[in-house]
C-alpha cells in the first residue's frame, strides 16, 4: 500500500507492484525522490501517479 505523510496529512493511492517499490528504493538523486512525493500528494489514483512518474 503507497502511504504518504505530506503537509501534516496521509495519502493512500493503492498497491505498489514490486517494479515500483524496487525503482523508488533504488533512486538515489534526491530530486527526483521529492518530484515523486510531491506527485504522490497530488495524485487521485496509483495510475495518475505512475503516468507522472
Amino acid at each position: 500500500m503507497m502511504r504518504v505523510h505530506f503537509g501534516g496529512r496521509i495519502f493512500e493511492l493503492g498497491p505498489v507492484s514490486d517494479e515500483v517499490r524496487e525503482k523508488i528504493m533504488t533512486e538515489k538523486n534526491l530530486e527526483t525522490l521529492k518530484k515523486w512525493h510531491k506527485l504522490v500528494a497530488k495524485a487521485e489514483s496509483m495510475e495518475e501517479f505512475l503516468k507522472a512518474m
